[in-house]
C-alpha cells in the first residue's frame, strides 16, 4: 500500500475523517499531502466518485479539478477522458493494480497505480490513484537510445580504423592522409577477386604493397608470384606465364612445363610493369582474364584456373593508349580497383618514420650504432627523392655502412647537400653576391607570409629589403 493510501487508512482508523452522505472528505492534512505531491493524485470513493484531485495531475492531464471532482470513473472513460478505468479494476480485483493509461484528449502515456483503501471490515471505503507523466521519460529515454545507437556506431568505426591501422605491417609506413587512403582501400578489397591496378612512380612501394594484400587475403596460404613484365623477353615471358607443351619450341623440356597461372592456382600473380607486355601478350592475357582458362604454348586443351591478377606500371596508360601502344580493353580489365600510390616527395609526413625505420633496421643488420644528425634530417625532408622510398632506402643503408656515430650533413651526398642551396654560375665576386642575394630572398619568400615578417627573419629594414627586391625583380609580393 503507498503511503498516502496508509495514511488515509490509518485515518479512518483513527476517524480522524467525516462523513457526509458517505462521501468522505479528506483531513485537511491529508490535503496538504494530496496537493504537494510530484505525481498526479485522484481520490476516488467505493463507488468511483470523485472525491480528491490534486494541482499534479491538472498538470500532467490538462484536466482541471473541477472537471472530475463529483464524477464517476465509468462517466469520465465514457466522457473520453483516459481509455481505461484502473480504478474499477482495483475495486474488482480488491489489491493494488498497476497500467498504462493513455490520456486521450492530449495524447500523452501515463503510469496509473490504483491502490484501495479498506475499512474494518476489509471493505473497500475508498481509493487512491497515482499518475506519474511517462512523457518526459519516455523522450530521456528515446534519446539515451538514440546517444546508445551513437556510441555504439562510433566505438564501431574506432575499432573499424584501429583494425586497419594494426593490420598495417610494422615495416610497413603508412602515415601520411594518402597512405592510409591508400591501405584503407587495399583493406576494404583484400579478399574480393577483381583485378587490381596500381599505379605510382618507380621506388614508390608498388611491390611491397602487393606482398602486403597477398598477406592478409583469403588467397595468403597459396601461391604468390612476381613477374617483372619488362624483365623477361616476350617468347620466354609467354612461356613462363602459360607453360609449354612437350616439343612446343626448341630446347623445351620433354616433359613440358606448367606456367604461373597454372602453378598460382587459387594463389595472386603480380605483373609488375604490365605495359611493357608486347601486343600479342596483352591480346593473350586479354583472353585469360575474361575466362581465367588458357592453353599451354603448343598446346590444344584448356586450362582454367582460380587466379586473382594484381597489376602496376610506373607509365601513365592513357598516354600509351592514345599512342596504340596499349589495349584500351585490357586497362579496363585490369583497371577493376585502381590505386595511386604518390611519390614520396608528397608524403613528407612519412619522411622521420622512413628514416628512423631504415636506420634502425640497417643498423640491426650491421650491428652498427649509426644515426643521422638534425641537420642531416632537414637535408633528407627537404630533398625531392625522384627515386622515392628505394632511394632512400639506399641513401641510409649506404650511410649507415660508410659511417660511425653522428652522420652530419657534409657526410651526405652532394645532390642532396645541396639539393636547396642557391647555384651561382659567376666568378666575379659581386655578380655572385648579387646572385645568392637574389636566390636566397626568393627562397625564403616561398616559406613566409609577408615582407615584415622576412625583413624582421633576414635582419634588414623594410625599405632595404623592398628595395633589393625591386632591383633583383622579384615580383613575388606576400
Amino acid at each position: 500500500m503507498s503511503i498516502i493510501a496508509q495514511f488515509v487508512q490509518n485515518c479512518l482508523n483513527e476517524k480522524d475523517v467525516c462523513i457526509i452522505n458517505t462521501s468522505c472528505l479528506v483531513s485537511r492534512e491529508l490535503d496538504a499531502v494530496v496537493d504537494a505531491a510530484y505525481d498526479g493524485i485522484v481520490v476516488t470513493n467505493r463507488e468511483g466518485g470523485v472525491l480528491k484531485v490534486n494541482q499534479s495531475y491538472s498538470k500532467i492531464t490538462g484536466v482541471l479539478p473541477e472537471q472530475m471532482v463529483g464524477k464517476n470513473v465509468s462517466d469520465l472513460l465514457n466522457l473520453g477522458f483516459y481509455d481505461q478505468s484502473i480504478v474499477q479494476m482495483a475495486f474488482r480485483e480488491k489489491r493494488v493494480v498497476t497500467r498504462l493509461q493513455n490520456i486521450l484528449h492530449n495524447g500523452k502515456e501515463v503510469l496509473v497505480s490504483v491502490s484501495p483503501v479498506f475499512d474494518k471490515e476489509n471493505e473497500i471505503y475508498m481509493a487512491v490513484s497515482f499518475i506519474r507523466d511517462l512523457t518526459d521519460l519516455n523522450n530521456t529515454n528515446k534519446q539515451l537510445q538514440e546517444n546508445k545507437k551513437l556510441i555504439m556506431k562510433y566505438k564501431s568505426e574506432l575499432q573499424e580504423t584501429r583494425d586497419r591501422l594494426d593490420a598495417i605491417p610494422y615495416n610497413f609506413i603508412a602515415r601520411s592522409e594518402q597512405m592510409l587512403k591508400v591501405m584503407d582501400i587495399l583493406i576494404r578489397v583484400k579478399n574480393v577477386d577483381s583485378s587490381l591496378l596500381i599505379m605510382g612512380e618507380s621506388g614508390v612501394g608498388k611491390s611491397m604493397l602487393v606482398k602486403y594484400l597477398h598477406s592478409i587475403s583469403s588467397r595468403k596460404d597459396y601461391p604468390f608470384y612476381v613477374i617483372n613484365c619488362g624483365a623477361i623477353p616476350e617468347q620466354l615471358l609467354e612461356s613462363e606465364l602459360f607453360g609449354y607443351e612437350k616439343g612446343a619450341f626448341t630446347g623445351a623440356l620433354a616433359s613440358g612445363k606448367p606456367g604461373i597461372f597454372e602453378l598460382a592456382h587459387k594463389g595472386i600473380v603480380f605483373l609488375d610493369e604490365i605495359t611493357e607486355l608486347s601486343p600479342s601478350l596483352q591480346v593473350k592475357l586479354l583472353t585469360f582474364l575474361q575466362d581465367k582458362q588458357f592453353m599451354r604454348v603448343g598446346g590444344t586443351k584448356s586450362i582454367k584456373v582460380d587466379v586473382r591478377i594484381i597489376a602496376a606500371t610506373n607509365q601513365d596508360i592513357n598516354k600509351l593508349i592514345d599512342k596504340k601502344l596499349f589495349r584500351e580493353d585490357l586497362y579496363y580489365r585490369i583497371n577493376v580497383i585502381p590505386i595511386t600510390i604518390p611519390p614520396l616527395r608528397e608524403r613528407k609526413d612519412e619522411m622521420i618514420s622512413l628514416i628512423w625505420h631504415f636506420t634502425n633496421f640497417f643498423n640491426n643488420k650491421y650491428q652498427k650504432k649509426t644515426f643521422f644528425s638534425p641537420d642531416s634530417f632537414d637535408c633528407l625532408y627537404a630533398y625531392h627523392w625522384p627515386g622515392n622510398i628505394r632511394e632512400l632506402e639506399n641513401l641510409v643503408e649506404r650511410s649507415i655502412i660508410m659511417n660511425d656515430g653522428m652522420i652530419h650533413p657534409n657526410r651526405l651526398p652532394e645532390n642532396i647537400r645541396d639539393y636547396n642551396r642557391p647555384q651561382i654560375n659567376t666568378n666575379n665576386l659581386k655578380e655572385a653576391i648579387a646572385e645568392f642575394e637574389k636566390q636566397f630572398i626568393s627562397q625564403k619568400l616561398d616559406q613566409i607570409n609577408s615582407i615584415d615578417e622576412l625583413s624582421q627573419l633576414l635582419g634588414v629594414h623594410r625599405t632595404t629589403l623592398t628595395r633589393k627586391m625591386e632591383r633583383y625583380k622579384i615580383k613575388k609580393l606576400l
